[in-house]
């Protein structure tokens, strides 16, 4: 059996909806490219573009719809860590999106992003566990 394609295994993690099993595919990607277990294919640039997935709940609203909160107390540093892991979800998305996106690069260039992709796991994962604990 040959080796999976990079480009479909980066677009796996992208559609990925649960937040949990996103941080995973991630680090089983990173894992399988840096093990050789991947590999880089002539997909034809002008693939299809998609919009990342994301979880059903909680429901993506603008920040000017939500009340303002000090952050000072409690709740207003919940709301502001909660804030940053939602940008920390996009930044993953983003991360495997220029992975996905680009095609015919130097494999330094998956490298770099793949090395991204996975930093921003990390950060995720501590931002959840800190809005957890409070």
């Amino acid at each position: 059996m040959g080796k999976k394609i990079l480009w479909f295994a980066a677009l796996q993690a992208l559609m990925e909806t649960d937040a949990n099993q996103k941080v995973i595919k991630v680090q089983q990607l990173v894992q399988d490219w840096q093990q050789g277990k991947l590999e880089l294919s002539n997909i034809p640039h002008g693939i299809d573009l998609v919009e990342p997935a994301r979880p059903e709940k909680p429901i993506l609203v603008a920040g000017n719809h939500l009340s303002g909160r000090k952050i000072q107390t409690e709740i207003g540093k919940a709301a502001l860590i909660h804030a940053v892991v939602h940008i920390e979800f996009t930044a993953i998305n983003l991360a495997l999106d220029a992975v996905y996106r680009f095609t015919g690069l130097p494999t330094l260039y998956y490298d770099q992003w793949l090395q991204v992709a996975l930093d921003e796991t990390k950060h995720f994962q501590l931002l959840v566990e800190r809005l957890a604990e409070l």
